[in-house]
């Protein structure tokens, strides 16, 4: 028994970690093309280094 609550401490934390980590990042869509790339997110949207934030 109490290998599965230490198991769900660390597992409740990963996720956490994981969920700081995709609100803080702009990094959740990334496209690679030929002549540009592109990178997306919850906060900013970057199309070949122009960067806007989305409306509200």
């Amino acid at each position: 028994m109490l290998g599965c609550s230490v198991g769900s401490c660390l597992l409740a934390a990963l996720s956490l970690v994981l969920i700081c980590m995709a609100l803080a990042t702009d990094y959740w869509l990334v496209a690679y093309g030929p002549h540009s790339a592109s990178h997306s997110g919850l906060w900013q949207v970057c199309l070949a280094d122009v960067c806007v934030s989305p409306a509200p």
